[in-house]
């Protein structure tokens, strides 16, 4: 994924919140099948409207979108439903 690549996908977005599963635990199967699809990690940070680090695994999707985001008055998922 080049820049470029990140440019576009901020281009085509109202919004981008990128969460990045933090959690590398390697014996996680949803962290060893991310490994396969190679590292993504902090890369968007430049591009995506805000950017955080969940300490959450790959796969515990529902735990990252009920986290609160940085700005402390909202969770994902609300942010998603325009909250």
């Amino acid at each position: 994924m080049s820049d470029d690549f990140f440019r576009r996908v901020r281009a085509g977005a109202r919004e981008w919140i990128n969460v990045n599963a933090a959690d590398r635990n390697p014996s996680n199967p949803s962290n060893q099948i991310a490994e396969l699809g190679g590292q993504y990690g902090q890369r968007p940070q430049r591009f995506a409207s805000q950017h955080f680090d969940a300490p959450f695994a790959h796969g515990d999707f529902e735990a990252m979108i009920k986290r609160i985001l940085p700005d402390g008055r909202n969770t994902l998922y609300e942010r998603i439903l325009g909250r």
